[in-house]
């Protein structure tokens, strides 16, 4: 039977053994390094959002002043290497590469006609509005970048 009074097991090792004060000593955890804070993650095996690096305004470049574009055409433009057909249709402002995907003829000496222009090369049609073939071969596209007009001037971002 086992004395209440007695310890079954101390806290300390045997330097502890003639003093009683020190054998009856609650057991004195070490200090602890506080964790680096993280992500609070509240349902287990749901990913950790990711901050997402933030996006960069489009570069915007000067190509002309609006008066000198035809009311539904277009006219090309170079930045760099790139060769843009920028139009005006109905009002609205669009730019594509001018390049068919079809048979690299320049999409610029197209006619315009609801928002769309034709290739000259095979009569292939391109939307002005997202570069897609609307007359041709499903699926082909052209690439379109983001204009506008700003107090009378056109500008394209690349």
């Amino acid at each position: 039977m086992t004395d209440p009074n007695t310890p079954t097991s101390s806290p300390c090792s045997n330097e502890c053994a003639g003093d009683p004060a020190k054998a009856n000593a609650p057991a004195v955890a070490a200090a602890a390094t506080p964790a680096a804070p993280g992500p609070i993650n509240p349902l287990p095996g749901t990913p950790t959002p990711v901050a997402q690096p933030a996006v960069p305004e489009p570069a915007w470049t000067n190509v002309g002043n609006a008066a000198d574009w035809p009311v539904n055409g277009g006219r090309l433009v170079k930045l760099g290497a790139r060769r843009i057909g920028v139009y005006r249709n109905n009002g609205k402002w669009y730019a594509l590469k001018d390049y068919c995907p079809h048979a690299g003829v320049s999409l610029v000496a197209g006619p315009v006609h609801e928002a769309q222009v034709m290739c000259v090369g095979h009569g292939w049609t391109f939307s002005l509005e997202d570069g897609r073939c609307t007359r041709g071969a499903p699926g082909m596209r052209t690439t379109t970048y983001p204009v506008r007009e700003v107090a009378g001037v056109v500008e394209v971002a690349v």
